[in-house]
């Protein structure tokens, strides 16, 4: 220890250093108990929940797996899954018939047994528009957080406490628009 303090005179400058190290442990220990402060909201389903949102991709669907692997390695919890961009099967084209193969392919992975069938899962279609705005956000949250998936979202949507709501996934997946179409709903039904 009186090598280490020397270490630190020289390298600080003056007599005593003491000071210094004193409250650069006090720093080091404040710094300490507020990311355990939050750590512990994170982790608490109370007050925090965190959705998944992805595309039905292979490599979304992964990065997807690996974020709600990393997440419940960190105790967060997580009940929700956004698959956006899904074709649906009107279209007609080979290039869609393709892309409706892959993501019907991704999709029964996702329904399957891996962790993520354990979500409470909402497919969304793909729209050849940005959404924009509220209207057409209000639109999305319709899609999302109503209708066929209204049962899937009705303990959040009807929580009046206070929560964090975090959304997470790779990017260009809807991570935005699902965020922005989460808050318009929380605003209709009457969230401050």
């Amino acid at each position: 220890l009186l090598a280490a303090i020397g270490l630190l005179k020289g390298v600080l400058g003056g007599n005593d250093p003491t000071d210094k190290i004193e409250a650069a442990v006090a720093r080091l220990q404040r710094w300490r108990d507020r990311v355990a402060s939050l750590r512990e909201l994170l982790t608490d389903e109370d007050v925090t929940d965190f959705v998944v949102v992805g595309i039905p991709s292979r490599l979304a669907v992964a990065e997807c797996a690996r974020l709600l692997s990393a997440l419940a390695d960190q105790g967060v919890p997580v009940s929700h899954l956004i698959v956006n961009q899904v074709v649906d099967g009107a279209s007609s084209t080979a290039y869609l018939d393709r892309i409706r193969a892959e993501q019907g392919r991704e999709l029964k992975r996702l329904d399957g047994s891996s962790p993520l069938g354990e979500l409470s899962l909402s497919r969304l279609p793909f729209f050849d528009l940005e959404m924009r705005g509220v209207f057409p956000l209000q639109y999305v949250a319709s899609q999302a957080f109503r209708g066929t998936n209204a049962d899937a979202w009705e303990d959040l949507l009807a929580d009046q406490k206070d929560r964090f709501v975090l959304v997470g996934g790779k990017g260009g997946v809807g991570k935005t628009t699902t965020s922005a179409s989460l808050a318009v709903q929380f605003a209709t039904d009457g969230h401050s």
